[in-house]
């Protein structure tokens, strides 16, 4: 699918905050020796230290090369990239994009992504609805057996009767993805009709 958003400019908010976050990160895993885990097909094999930006990239999944260029701003953060460095960083994904000044995941975060959600539950459960699927229960998803919710799943019955769960961060996802398709369809309808 095309990505409507390719074009969109450099939060330049974002390029600074992703400077200030690596250098940061860089530095405490320098000055304090962690290790990160090592994973082949879900299992530890093992850990590894994170001391420049090339184990950096190595270890997350990318280039050097975009690394660099998110550093200077002439590429953009995606999401999923913004999630993997967010958690590695230690901050909320959406204050590496500039989204947000809540540089954690908090209480306060949480509340206003729900609400979030909520609005946009509503156009995504007409659209299961539509075909076929239904919302049947939710529950809360806990922090490391802690009374902090950090997340909520959903169990979805299929047209066929099976069931499967999906989390509130997968929903964002799937919602994401069809308002880009719907916005990039209108934009398409809008040039031909000009």
């Amino acid at each position: 699918m095309k990505n409507v958003y390719k074009n969109t400019p450099v939060n330049p908010l974002s390029v600074e905050r992703f400077n200030v976050e690596l250098k940061m990160f860089l530095t405490e895993n320098k000055k304090h020796k962690r290790q990160y885990p090592n994973f082949l097909d879900g299992e530890i094999t093992g850990y590894k230290t994170i001391n420049s930006q090339k184990e950096l990239s190595d270890y997350i999944g990318c280039t050097e090369q975009y690394i660099n260029a998110l550093k200077k701003g002439s590429r953009r953060l995606t999401i999923d990239m913004a999630e993997k460095f967010g958690e590695l960083f230690g901050v909320y994904p959406k204050y590496l994009l500039g989204l947000t000044d809540e540089r954690r995941y908090t209480k306060k975060v949480f509340q206003e992504e729900m609400k979030f959600m909520l609005k946009r539950d509503d156009f995504i459960g007409r659209c299961f609805e539509y075909f076929g699927y239904e919302f049947i229960k939710h529950e809360n998803i806990y922090y490391e057996e802690s009374e902090t919710v950090i997340g909520i799943k959903y169990t979805i019955k299929t047209p066929d009767d099976n069931t499967f769960t999906i989390t509130h961060t997968d929903l964002e996802k799937l919602a994401e993805d069809i308002l880009n398709y719907i916005h990039g369809e209108l934009n398409h309808c809008a040039k031909i009709r000009q």
